[in-house]
């Protein structure tokens, strides 16, 4: 198996794919729908979230005068 650090982000998203393939079929067998109903573009959007850096807190110092104050 491929080490998960160096593959790019897009085989990594591949992976996943592939690796989320049983619990999709064990949804389906439970006679329901999987929370992304199948479209791919939400389970990629959810997925490349965690490579987004969020926003600074609001309030946060960035000049290191005020910081040593």
């Amino acid at each position: 198996m491929n080490d998960p650090a160096l593959l790019s982000p897009e085989d990594r998203f591949r992976a996943y794919l592939t690796h989320s393939e049983p619990y999709t079929a064990a949804v389906e067998a439970a006679g329901d729908t999987p929370w992304h109903a199948y479209d791919e573009s939400r389970r990629r959007s959810l997925f490349f979230r965690r490579y987004e850096r969020p926003a600074p807190p609001e309030g946060l110092f960035h000049n290191l005068d005020e910081i040593r104050r």
